[in-house]
């Protein structure tokens, strides 16, 4: 009979799982909004619009078109599929889960046993029984933490005895000596005891991206039991008297009878604390921004004997009155000779709930005062040539925020487009769909940052001669950068590329498709000096001689030297000069060797440093022009240290090749 109640209650629960689905609370649904970019976000239909197909006339057949189930020829981006249909999107979630500090109360009821023998009779079930509790949790994660509280919890049995008891030698009313037997009938006895029980208990929770989820406990209690009763509640015994000198059973008589149940009712006495396992399981309903319901099955086992009355203390069964003054006072089952092994054992169903009782927005953060950013220099030319009349162009700087801005924006496109490539189909090199949502992201980062640029890579699959499949690639990659001008983007920010079919796409190392090799990718390339368009200025008006002179006789050339830098490649020497300690405003009469002296420890060998860094200002380096402003270049201590004649020597053979006629 409790297997079967236990097998009762567990489908019972189950079946309020089902109920809950059938009541529109659907447990682990996918979401309606797909990853992908391209995803639709409504129940309107996707239709595909392939684009019109551009046949080359020399074309070398690539490859006949593979597709599988797995690609959807109008799939745009890398893992995105494009469905027919999308199902209606489910309810928002009222909260998220969140960590922080929980209130808790319930309540249910179910079955109960003290899990006791009995001789001469049978024990079942208490029905009904109940348990009601209050708690306080604490999520050191979203979906996990750790819960104390208190439970009121009652356990119970009911025993039914149906054996027979002898007294031997025991005296009737008139003196003569007989065997006392009483015999029960179905005599029922149900004992119940009442405990507080503190736990500490495990705690999960989750939810699935709607109002619904599922919540569990596992953990341990201690119970303390504040009072236990019996009442005898049906039944009644049948005295009789054997007499063997005479062989002669009498009943019916004033001290043979048959006896009711009336007044069988008391208290026995408390068990021992109960040591149990404990565990919940449920659903959880969202109901508020705070508040979640949460509807289960309990279940606890007490795993230590509890039994009340030690073996050497217990009586024999008796019920003790005006007539039968040689038994045992009766004081309920429990301590009698008839049971043996006392425990706690209950099951059941639970409704209660789950307060949230943190902040529901996370608390403002006091705003850091910003540091302000040293503007560090850094001048940048396309192209400087100095004639005899000395050339000025517009400076472009940037500041290190500004950098700071350009590489903030390369994260944020490489993220973009590290999941994103654009596809073609087989020798065309058009887009398989207009491409907007992608591009039209790429193309807003690169006008919000115009010193940021991007390469696009054309690439092949392996079909057809090297020579064609360079070709289409090129072309694939060109398709893509003259959309992204249709947009606004410049053409010194994007560097077009063909790799023909050198480098296949792969999933991973074991997985590839050659479909996917018909491909564009765009990858940021960080900073790109823009092209300034600036007049020429003289250094100052030139004489109707130097006009005339200037008239006749062409106009020699000098080249500004340059150097290279890694990752930008070769750049006007000025530019290797990125950090600076000071500005000097030249004065007339004042020279470079000066200068160097004021500034590099009273060594005039180190002008060429100065004269490198202002170079795109100064013509003659033994002509410096009054009223400019020198930018006076930080140098490592060992190149400006006049002890060193290394470092002398160093700085001469640059003035040599600067002063050389």
């Amino acid at each position: 009979m409790k297997t079967n109640l236990i097998l009762s209650l567990t489908i019972t629960a189950f079946s309020l799982n089902a109920f809950a689905q059938e009541a529109d609370f659907v447990f682990g649904a996918p979401d309606s909004i797909s990853g992908s970019v391209l995803a639709p976000t409504t129940t309107e239909e996707v239709k595909s619009t392939p684009a019109t197909p551009v046949v080359d006339p020399f074309a070398v057949a690539e490859e006949a078109p593979v597709y599988d189930s797995t690609t959807n020829s109008d799939s745009l981006l890398v893992n995105s599929e494009a469905t027919d249909t999308v199902s209606p999107s489910k309810k928002e979630p009222r909260h998220p889960l969140r960590k922080g500090f929980y209130f808790q109360f319930g309540a249910g009821g179910g079955v109960s046993d003290l899990l006791y023998t009995v001789q001469g009779g049978a024990q079942t079930f208490l029905l009904p029984s109940a348990t009601a509790n209050i708690g306080f949790s604490y999520f050191f994660l979203p979906w996990m933490g750790i819960g104390t509280g208190a439970y009121a919890s009652n356990y119970g049995s009911v025993a039914t005895l149906n054996g027979e008891y002898v007294w031997n030698g025991v005296t009737d009313s008139e003196g003569e000596t007989y065997n006392h037997h009483v015999k029960m009938n179905d005599w029922t006895e149900r004992q119940v005891t009442y405990m507080v029980e503190i736990p500490l208990a495990f705690q999960f929770q989750h939810n699935f991206n709607g109002r619904t989820g599922i919540y569990g406990a596992l953990g341990a209690k201690v119970g303390i039991p504040l009072y236990s009763d019996y009442r005898v509640t049906g039944g009644s015994m049948t005295h009789t008297g054997y007499y063997p000198q005479s062989d002669l059973t009498l009943s019916g008589s004033h001290e043979f009878y048959t006896e009711e149940n009336q007044g069988q009712n008391g208290t026995f006495a408390n068990p021992l604390y109960s040591y149990k396992a404990f565990m919940e399981f449920g659903a959880l309903f969202q109901i508020g921004k705070r508040t979640d319901l949460l509807v289960g099955i309990y279940a606890n086992y007490g795993f230590n004997n509890i039994e009340p009355v030690a073996e050497a203390n217990k009586v024999p069964l008796g019920f003790q009155n005006a007539d039968h003054q040689f038994m045992t006072a009766y004081n309920g089952l429990i301590g009698t000779q008839n049971v043996s092994g006392f425990n706690a054992l209950s099951g059941g169903v639970k409704l209660g709930l789950n307060v949230y009782m943190g902040r529901l927005t996370p608390k403002a953060k006091k705003e850091k005062k910003e540091k302000k950013v040293k503007e560090k220099i850094v001048y940048v030319y396309d192209t400087l040539i100095v004639k005899d009349t000395l050339v000025l162009r517009d400076t472009i700087t940037i500041t290190q925020g500004k950098k700071d801005s350009i590489a903030k924006a390369s994260v944020v496109l490489e993220k973009e487009l590290s999941t994103s490539v654009i596809y073609f189909d087989f020798d065309k090199y058009e887009p398989k769909l207009q491409p907007a949502d992608i591009l039209d992201k790429v193309a807003a980062v690169l006008l919000a940052h115009p010193d940021m640029g991007v390469s696009v890579n054309g690439h092949a699959c392996k079909t057809g001669t090297d020579e064609y499949n360079q070709r289409l690639a090129m072309k694939r990659a060109e398709a893509v950068a003259n959309i992204l001008k249709t947009k606004g983007v410049t053409e010194s920010q994007l560097k077009v590329a063909s790799f023909g079919a050198n480098r296949p796409f792969k999933y991973n190392e074991h997985s590839h498709q050659i479909s996917k090799d018909r491909r564009v990718e765009i990858v940021p390339i960080g900073y790109v000096p823009p092209t300034v368009e600036v007049p020429a200025v003289s250094s100052k008006v030139p004489s109707t001689q130097t006009q005339t002179q200037t008239q006749s006789q062409p106009q020699t050339e000098r080249k500004i030297p340059t150097v290279y830098l890694e990752g930008v490649g070769e750049v006007p020497v000025f530019l290797k000069y990125t950090e600076f300690i000071g500005e000097e405003e030249v004065k007339k009469g004042v020279y470079l060797a000066q200068v160097s002296r004021k500034w590099f420890n009273g060594e005039q060998a180190f002008w060429v440093y100065i004269y490198e860094a202002n170079m795109f200002q100064i013509a003659d380096p033994n002509n410096v022009e009054p009223g400019i402003t020198l930018m006076i270049p930080k140098m490592a201590p060992e190149l400006v240290d006049p002890k060193s004649k290394e470092a002398i020597d160093k700085a001469n053979a640059l003035k040599d090749i600067y002063l050389k006629k």
